[in-house]
């Protein structure tokens, strides 16, 4: 741009005599114009150019004005790829020109965007046939980082009333916006986090969750994520990220395969690498998911007669000397009329442990589970903590028991 300036500024320039313009020879013209015209030529040889940078080295940013335009390495084969940067700060509006092809006047009743982030503003006057109109869209991106893809429905008078409108574009984020929406670093890809919590799964469905990334680098990457357990798929789209680019990492947990009842913990390992070449990068991540029993699927008769749980949901220790451990046994009874199961115990406190006594519990009996507080893991003087109980009772499948007492120190 600043090179076609320079030359346009040549093929621009006048001669002039004190205030008073006046016609030369061709040889005074040249003459005069030489000294000006080799200056111009020297600033364009001094202009500095940009050169492809190698791979994995960052790319000077050139400024224009308050826009930074960064080119960079990148791949024809990759995903969505680009070859400039071009990076501003504020709110982005777009115009989209509406033509009235018809006989009768046309009217936009309403623009209505699909979230928050997007608005519109439409003219509100008949647009005359053969007329045309612009409808402004306005994108904010902030605390908005990277890709986005939204619609926006234009309503009028027509048939059908209401058409699509899509935007694109890709919101390039601060280094402190960048840390806040993505505080994991896997080498150049940024996540949003480690730990993927899917709450209840049932045995015979799944669920979903995600891990949203961002590609900090210069260059296109290569994203990969893989469980060890057979019950957990992770899948990641695109795999292969251009600069600037957003990443979806999808875990799946199938209750049916799953290796436990209740709390299942199942480590995923995300690895990164530059698309040509390249240190890998690892990170691991945690899919966590209670799986529980689908009791819609029990016949008549099992529902009429079910196992019934009744246990205290406290458990008092006592007093524990300091560094020492301590056991208590809890009364598991089964009030229903078909066996009851304990299934599982689990706590997130280390400083629990457990031990069942009989996993089954038949009709009118009592069985007993002991819990084991060790003091040495507790900080303080009180014991304040909780564990989750699960059974086959339809009604009390999982409970959760607090577990108190003191520390003598």
């Amino acid at each position: 741009i600043e090179a076609i300036k320079l030359v346009n500024k040549v093929n621009r320039f006048k001669l002039k005599n004190d205030d008073n313009p006046v016609q030369k020879s061709s040889e005074e013209r040249a003459d005069s114009v030489a000294p000006n015209h080799n200056a111009i030529l020297q600033r364009l040889k001094d202009f500095n150019t940009w050169e492809r940078p190698k791979p994995h080295t960052a790319p000077r940013t050139i400024e224009v004005g308050d826009i930074s335009i960064t080119p960079f390495f990148c791949s024809h084969s990759a995903y969505d790829c680009y070859m400039l940067l071009i990076e501003a700060d504020g709110k982005r509006s777009c115009e989209m020109l509406l033509t009235n092809a018809g006989d009768e006047p046309l009217f936009i009743t309403r623009v209505q965007p699909t979230c928050g982030c997007t608005a519109g503003e439409y003219p509100r006057a008949a647009i005359a046939p053969g007329d045309t109109a612009s409808v402004t869209l306005t994108y904010n991106p902030a605390n908005r980082p990277g890709e986005f893809n939204k619609d926006v429905y234009v309503y009028t008078n027509t048939m059908p009333t209401r058409s699509v409108v899509t935007i694109r574009g890709n919101v390039i984020p601060t280094a402190s916006t960048l840390d806040k929406h993505y505080p994991v670093g896997v080498g150049s890809l940024k996540l949003h986090r480690t730990i993927v919590p899917l709450g209840e799964v049932r045995r015979t469905s799944f669920r979903l969750g995600y891990v949203r990334g961002y590609n900090a680098s210069q260059d296109t990457i290569v994203v990969s994520a893989t469980s060890g357990e057979r019950a957990l798929q992770a899948d990641v789209l695109p795999d292969t990220i251009a600069p600037a680019g957003t990443v979806t990492i999808t875990m799946r947990l199938d209750g049916l395969d799953a290796p436990l009842w209740g709390l299942n913990v199942v480590p995923v390992k995300v690895k990164q690498q530059a698309l040509h070449g390249g240190p890998v990068h690892e990170c691991d991540l945690e899919a966590t998911g209670i799986v529980i029993d689908d009791f819609k699927r029990l016949s008549e008769e099992q529902k009429a007669h079910p196992p019934v749980l009744a246990v205290d949901d406290r458990v008092d220790m006592g007093e524990i000397v300091a560094g020492a451990k301590a056991t208590v046994r809890l009364t598991v009874r089964n009030t229903g009329k078909s066996p009851l199961e304990i299934r599982r115990l689990w706590s997130a406190d280390p400083a629990l442990s457990f031990k069942v006594g009989s996993e089954r519990v038949n009709p009118g009996k009592q069985g007993g589970v002991d819990v084991t507080v060790d003091a040495a893991l507790i900080d303080g003087n009180v014991i304040n903590t909780e564990f989750t109980l699960m059974t086959s009772d339809p009604e009390h499948q999982l409970t959760t028991i607090r577990v108190v007492g003191t520390i003598n120190r």
